[in-house]
């Protein structure tokens, strides 16, 4: 079967929480669940990501930033699941956090050792409002991949679009009242490195 995004079901925070839940994630048994989140958080730097159903959640990657540790992207993954219809509860540690959160059905995956690579990096923004970002897989171990990425940012509202052969999953522009978020995927048949940019 080929490698497939199903859909995506999003959440936020847009005041200091504890957790947010992304309510009813569809999924078939065997899919790969890929939970995603922007977090402000001004006591902690992990996540867990978990469902009544599959349990805990992998961490795949997790970054914080060099100017402004409080801002954090996470990428947590599910291998395999269960299937049905569940709730996904994002908790950062420590007290309270603003979340962006989503949930993404990818089918076709493998069911085990699905994770291939995690790489990061980091930008500034030059004359206060432009910033670019790119990031690059490198050689992946395998074709047949999807690549997902995503970003946060500490500027002002900052309207972020997908880059060419990307498509976008979610966004959220707004980063006075919540955290800035944007995170896309990408499809490839080829073990060539893949490359994200946000500008």
């Amino acid at each position: 079967m080929a490698i497939a995004f199903d859909e995506s079901d999003y959440a936020e925070t847009t005041s200091s929480a504890t957790s947010v839940a992304v309510t009813g994630v569809i999924h078939d048994a065997g899919d790969l669940l890929v939970a995603l989140a922007s977090v402000f958080n001004t006591s902690g730097t992990t996540m867990t990501v978990s469902d009544p159903t599959n349990g805990t959640y992998s961490v795949a990657g997790e970054m914080h930033s060099a100017a402004d540790a409080n801002g954090q992207v996470h990428i947590q993954y599910f291998q395999n699941a269960a299937g049905g219809t569940v709730t996904v509860t994002f908790d950062p540690t420590g007290a309270s956090s603003d979340i962006d959160a989503v949930v993404a059905e990818i089918s076709g995956a493998a069911s085990a050792s699905v994770f291939d690579v995690y790489v990061e990096s980091e930008g500034a923004a030059v004359a206060s409002s432009t910033y670019t970002a790119t990031v690059s897989t490198g050689t992946l171990a395998q074709a047949n991949n999807i690549i997902i990425g995503i970003m946060s940012h500490s500027m002002s509202t900052h309207a972020l679009a997908a880059g060419a052969g990307r498509t976008q999953i979610a966004e959220d522009e707004d980063n006075a009242s919540s955290q800035a978020f944007n995170a896309q995927y990408q499809i490839v048949a080829s073990t060539s490195s893949v490359g994200f940019a946000w500008a």
